[in-house]
């Protein structure tokens, strides 16, 4: 609501942007990102444009000009850093400003025909920005690297249109239709309540399709009383400094809301939470920052890069989101004589997943890897180091809340996992460490997807349980089959060095053996915290096993 207010909630949104992140269909405010940055290009086109009148420079040209280096931006980025590139207005810049050339090209000249390689006709330009934003519409999807290239089919689609102008067929018997026409009228209003009440159901996570089709009606209703009683009054109105200073006054006080909502952390008196929590390593009194990263990699920045600064590290845990899920747990055991250490976490560089390659797809995790295990190798009193990462990480899957396809993973992706898995192994054995290799938690369904709410009115009340649908829980015995190829990979890895390699499979605490069952809680515990990552209370439960594991390999010879 405050980041909303102040047209900066794309900056907020990048902020929390991550795997331990909300998932983007339940926050009811997400959509305020696209407006946060219209609102940051408002601000900036006035100027620029009497910048380049004064100095005589071609509008045109410059605009263009801009253009093509935001677009560029955008391809460079989106791949490495794709929350950044979503979210960042210098990324986005080039979308507003292909309206803005469009606009000064036909107040220049006319319909812009001399930017089409070819002369077409009007109906010719409506057909093709027609066709470009239906292949839109199919082809992206939440896997597609977006913006990127996939942003110019929108684009593109968008300014032939508008660039066919009112003359081709389509524009004036489609577009121009009074239904259409209505639709866009309100089309402002309805942005802004779709998402909301849409994402509410999310949250509720019992919505029907015919739930989701009363939220989409409500929304048009909303939006058309919105436009007839609040947009067209405001626009028409003779108040002047009366309007204004009413409307930056409501935008205050939703500032303040949101502040003060967001300082309080919620308003914990009316709801009953029963997700896991996830607590930062820093809550630990004895963890001070700093892995053993030397001067000449400082710029190779790890998530989390931790010790205990009470004694001299012997034990280290080093891996990726699973690893930073399980640090809680295992630093909580730490102690002055047998002190840990912790280099591992996703970040905006991306996480030290311990892969050693030179195959393109791995190439995101060389730089923190490698410093990672430089780390390691240099710290001499380190006996034992825990890896841990994630099988989706290691077999490149593309969810988080199922390894259902797992078992058809191409077969040259685990096997250049498996030698890059290997290089690690050999080059912590070389430096003497014994390696303890966890074995993956089973993978279900973001839990916050698997909650029943119910509100008491009278109460004030938001009631939560966990209930047990569809990727909520998985037979054992099914995630055990899914993970037999992994499994597998991973024991023929431990094979290479058995007197320096331990297993560590975690399953059995997770699971239910008796019900043949894998869930969100066991024995009342709660065992996830947001996707598919455990909780600090599970990595408690964990750590009670894989500490004396740990202990015991260092004292053997």
């Amino acid at each position: 609501m405050a980041a909303g207010a102040g047209f900066i909630q794309n900056f907020a949104l990048l902020e929390e942007a991550g795997y331990f992140d909300v998932a983007s269909d339940m926050k009811p405010l997400m959509h305020l990102w696209s407006l946060a940055i219209e609102e940051q290009f408002y601000l900036l086109y006035p100027p620029l444009l009497w910048v380049l009148w004064r100095t005589g420079m071609p509008i045109s040209w410059a605009i263009a000009g801009l253009a093509v280096c935001s677009f560029l931006a955008n391809i460079a980025l989106v791949t490495h850093a794709p929350a950044a590139t979503f979210f960042a207005p210098h990324t986005r810049l080039w979308e507003l400003l292909a309206g803005c050339w469009l606009s000064i090209q036909h107040r220049a000249q006319g319909p812009a025909r001399m930017w089409l390689p070819i002369m077409v006709s009007p109906n010719t330009r409506s057909a093709l920005g027609l066709v470009a934003l239906c292949a839109g519409l199919i082809a992206i999807n939440s896997s597609s690297a977006f913006p990127g290239w996939w942003a110019l089919s929108p684009v593109i689609g968008a300014m032939l249109l508008i660039d066919a102008g009112p003359t081709s067929w389509f524009n004036r018997f489609g577009l121009a239709h009074p239904a259409i026409v209505w639709v866009g009228l309100i089309s402002y209003p309805l942005y802004l309540w779709h998402w909301p009440l849409l994402a509410y159901l999310h949250i509720g996570n019992n919505a029907t399709d015919a739930m989701r089709a009363t939220a989409a009606g409500l929304a048009v209703i909303l939006s058309w009383a919105t436009y007839r009683w609040i947009e067209i009054p405001i626009r028409n109105s003779k108040s002047g400094w009366q309007q204004t200073f009413t409307l930056v006054l409501c935008l205050v006080i939703a500032a303040y809301l949101g502040v003060n909502t967001w300082q309080r952390q919620g308003l914990g008196f009316r709801f009953n939470e029963v997700v896991g929590s996830r607590i930062p390593l820093k809550d630990l009194p004895f963890m001070a920052h700093g892995c053993g990263i030397r001067e000449s990699t400082k710029d190779v920045e790890i998530a989390e890069c931790m010790h205990d600064a009470r004694g001299t590290p012997r034990f280290a845990l080093i891996g990726d989101s699973k690893a930073a899920a399980l640090a809680y747990g295992v630093m909580a055991m730490s102690t002055a004589e047998n002190a840990w250490v912790f280099l591992g976490g996703n970040n905006g560089n991306g996480a030290p997943v311990p892969v050693i390659s030179s195959e393109q797809k791995w190439q995101g995790y060389q730089a923190l890897i490698r410093a990672t295990i430089d780390a390691i190798s240099n710290t001499e009193s380190i006996k034992v180091v825990v890896v841990t990462a994630g099988a989706r990480a290691l077999y490149q899957l593309g969810r988080d809340d199922t390894i259902d396809d797992l078992p058809n993973a191409p077969s040259d992706i685990e096997a250049e996992a498996e030698a890059g898995l290997n290089r690690v192994m050999d080059e912590m054995i070389v430096a003497g460490k014994k390696v303890v290799l966890t074995i993956d938690n089973p993978t279900l369904l973001d839990p916050r997807r698997c909650i029943a709410r119910s509100v008491d009115l009278f109460a004030f009340q938001l009631n939560t349980q966990l209930r047990s649908g569809p990727g909520c829980r998985i037979a054992l015995d099914r995630h055990q089959q899914l993970s037999t190829r992994y499994h597998s990979m991973l024991s023929r890895v431990q094979a290479r060095h058995p007197a320096s390699i331990q297993v560590f499979d975690p399953t059995s605490l997770l699971c239910d053996k008796a019900s043949n069952s894998c869930g969100h809680t066991k024995h009342s515990e709660l065992l996830y915290s947001y996707t598919d990552h455990i909780s600090a209370q599970a990595s408690k439960m964990i750590a009670a096993e894989l500490v004396p594991l740990a202990m015991s390999m260092a004292n053997r010879p």
